[in-house]
């Protein structure tokens, strides 16, 4: 989705809606990579692009922490989101 695109999808009451943020490459102190397909992840990273009305503790744009299997998938285009219980979120992350 490029910037000025439309968002089609409207999560409705608690729910939002989240792109993931792509896990990035490590490098150990000896100079390995460890490439993020590697990592056994059970939280994920995401954006949040759009919130439903009764959402009160997030806002578009807040980067936030997720349990791996929460939510439901959603596609836009390419695109893939997820729609979240509000109550679902682990934490905000400061940028």
């Amino acid at each position: 989705m490029k910037e000025g695109d439309k968002m089609n999808i409207k999560p409705l009451g608690k729910r939002v809606l989240v792109r993931p943020v792509p896990v990035e490459e490590q490098e150990t102190a000896g100079g390995i990579i460890i490439p993020a397909t590697t990592k056994e992840v059970s939280v994920f990273k995401g954006e949040v692009v759009e919130i439903g009305d009764d959402v009160t503790r997030v806002k578009v744009g807040d980067l936030i922490l997720v349990t791996q299997h929460v939510g439901d998938r959603a596609n836009q285009g390419s695109e893939e989101f997820y729609i979240l219980d509000e109550e679902a979120l682990l934490a905000t992350i400061d940028r």
